[in-house]
């Protein structure tokens, strides 16, 4: 594995390579609250940190990240174009129609600050946080929610490459005798440990809770309507009727992009931010 990694940095010697650890992630993730550092370190399986490390190395510092035991036999700045803000690899040994095959998280290449990236690292917080797929690494933590966003916007910024033209040729996967993928069998025992749950509690609580007390910064959390409408309550029941205004505001402009019938929780948004604003007019008078 280590000759793989020389191999691919001798064939990139432009490139600089940054090999980072726990604490070099966990220094990362802090501008994300005190919850996301504490996700973090209660993710006791390797691959699982692994898969929010690499999101986490490329939002920072963009750049092409590649799984340790992966080779690579050409010069990586041929891989991109002007045009892509991210770089992904479809696996298509099976499917043949690019658009339909799912890609892979062990190649994965963006730019400095790709929104695309900022969404999946918010969406992964938030699907931990909601204990959904806590036994399964894939869907929590991996390919599964990557595939998930390309799909929700199918934007022209982003390049799949044809795992079928280059794994061999260009990609080599390089194998360890005696190291399997333990992830598989430990995941079993919960994605994220009981402790963080016990702590922080879980679902759609935790996130508001941890919104409310600044413990979270999701952007993506803030364009759920719903969301938005159950924090704007916790402000106005403790009088911050300057931040339950500007959360519904936020509400009110993220009820297009919400599935379902909005009609009810459209009413209630509106009501509550009535309610806000009438209240923060008679401070204003009062002043």
């Amino acid at each position: 594995m280590l000759a793989a990694i020389k191999s691919t940095c001798d064939r990139n010697k432009e490139f600089e390579v940054i090999k980072a650890d726990d604490q070099f992630a966990l220094q990362l993730i802090k501008k994300y609250g005190d919850v996301a550092s504490n996700l973090y370190r209660n993710l006791p399986i390797p691959a699982a940190r692994s898969d929010l490390a690499r999101l986490l190395l490329l939002k920072e510092y963009g750049g092409i990240y590649l799984d340790a035991a992966i080779e690579v036999s050409i010069n990586l700045d041929s891989l991109y174009l002007a045009k892509d803000n991210l770089l992904t690899l479809a696996v298509d040994d099976r499917q043949k129609n690019l658009s339909l095959t799912h890609v892979c998280n062990g190649v994965l290449g963006s730019i400095q600050n790709c929104d695309l990236i900022e969404e999946l690292i918010d969406l992964i917080i938030n699907t931990l946080c909601a204990k959904r797929y806590n036994h399964e690494v894939w869907y929590s933590t991996g390919p599964f929610l990557l595939n998930l966003l390309l799909r929700k916007y199918d934007r022209i910024d982003v390049c799949r490459l044809r795992g079928s033209e280059f794994r061999g040729s260009k990609f080599q996967w390089r194998s360890v005798s005696g190291i399997s993928n333990s992830w598989v069998q430990r995941q079993k025992d919960g994605v994220v440990s009981e402790q963080f749950y016990a702590e922080f509690g879980t679902g759609d609580g935790l996130l508001i809770d941890a919104l409310y007390k600044n413990l979270l910064k999701n952007e993506s959390a803030m364009k759920n309507p719903w969301l938005c409408n159950q924090l704007a309550h916790r402000f106005i029941v403790e009088g911050k009727m300057g931040l339950a205004a500007e959360t519904l505001q936020k509400a009110i402009l993220s009820l297009g992009n919400y599935e379902g019938n909005t009609s009810a929780l459209e009413s209630d948004i509106k009501a509550r931010l009535a309610m806000a604003n009438s209240a923060l007019s008679q401070q204003t008078a009062v002043i």
